[in-house]
């Protein structure tokens, strides 16, 4: 038997059925929608318990709650949707080196202050024995 594989990088040649594909869509929007309802559930329960002990506010209903989602999802993201997935272009699985991604430039830059804080430690530590390939630590 031979083994299928899916690819949804786009770099394989993998077509999924059209019921597959219906499926997910179906699938994605009913998760979506049933996390919509729960976190305005849960920003309701919370609002109740805290706010009106702490800022004498008073309580709010579950509509209420759910617009307090909406109402931080529009001002932290700054809109209905995030314009940063369609302009960017189509990359490699796993291309975690790139200089435009903030997340890779801070992860590489502490890697740098990690690995100068454990080159300061072994030499403060362990004088009696130096590692015969400084670049290893």
């Amino acid at each position: 038997m031979e083994e299928k594989k899916r690819f949804f990088c786009g770099n394989g040649k993998k077509k999924f059925s059209v019921i597959a594909i219906i499926g997910m869509v179906i699938g994605g929007l009913a998760l979506a929608v049933l996390f919509a309802f729960l976190f305005g559930w849960v920003v309701m329960l919370l609002w109740n318990w805290l706010m009106p002990d702490i800022f004498g506010l008073t309580e709010i209903t579950y509509w209420q709650g759910w617009g307090l989602v909406l109402l931080s999802h529009i001002l932290i993201k700054g809109g209905w949707g995030s314009s940063s997935g369609s302009d960017k272009k189509k990359k490699d699985c796993g291309s975690e080196e790139d200089s435009d991604n903030p997340w890779y430039v801070i992860k590489t830059e502490i890697k740098k202050e990690i690995q100068k804080e454990m080159n300061k430690v072994s030499c403060q530590t362990d004088n009696s024995t130096e590692p015969e390939n400084k670049e290893e630590i």
